[in-house]
């Protein structure tokens, strides 16, 4: 095979068995994961600013119309 399959442990206890993979080669590929996914993210200053761009005219727009419904009734 081109590939590495996960070693597979097998723990009986008892009557029940059960089948795990090597948990701490998996929790470590789970951290790599993360530590990638979360280096594209930029830091909190940004997403704060990123924020205020959109939430802020659409703030103002649902106050003028809100004024507009008012004026109507």
């Amino acid at each position: 095979m081109w590939f590495k399959l996960p070693q597979i442990i097998d723990v009986t206890q008892g009557n029940n068995r059960i089948k795990k993979m090597d948990l701490l080669k998996q929790l470590k590929r789970v951290i790599n994961m993360w530590k990638t996914i979360v280096s594209y993210f930029p830091d909190w200053p940004i997403l704060l600013q990123a924020f205020f761009v959109f939430f802020i005219p659409y703030a103002i727009s649902k106050f003028f119309l809100w004024i507009r419904a008012a004026e109507g009734e």
